[in-house]
């Protein structure tokens, strides 16, 4: 299965159009960015590293905003940047959407792992 059509299943969003994307956090003590999917036509995204739904948000204590990302493959290594600034980016492991979900989508593979 396709990594876009895998997380449709996984977060209820078949027939939803979606796009990658880098989520910007802020707060008074620190910038991170994440890799996240656009829902076309919706206000709300997802984390992909958190595995739930956010909406963006510009309060003074803390702001979470979405940006249209392009996956860069490279080696072993995947990297989601901006579009309009390639410097918000977030580099992950090629396999990361496996290494997070995999564990939580039974198949009878799983059954030969080690869970730790």
């Amino acid at each position: 299965m396709k990594a876009f059509e895998f997380l449709k299943t996984v977060f209820n969003l078949r027939g939803k159009k979606i796009s990658w994307g880098v989520i910007e956090v802020l707060t008074s003590t620190k910038c991170e960015y994440r890799a996240g999917l656009i829902i076309k036509g919706s206000n709300l995204f997802v984390d992909l590293c958190e595995r739930r739904f956010y909406s963006p948000v510009s309060l003074p204590e803390l702001s979470r905003q979405i940006y249209p990302a392009r996956r860069v493959p490279c080696g072993n290594k995947v990297t989601f940047e901006v579009v309009d600034n390639s410097f918000k980016h977030v580099t992950l492991s090629k396999n990361f959407i496996r290494d997070i979900y995999g564990v939580a989508w039974y198949t009878p593979e799983l059954e030969n792992e080690y869970l730790l």
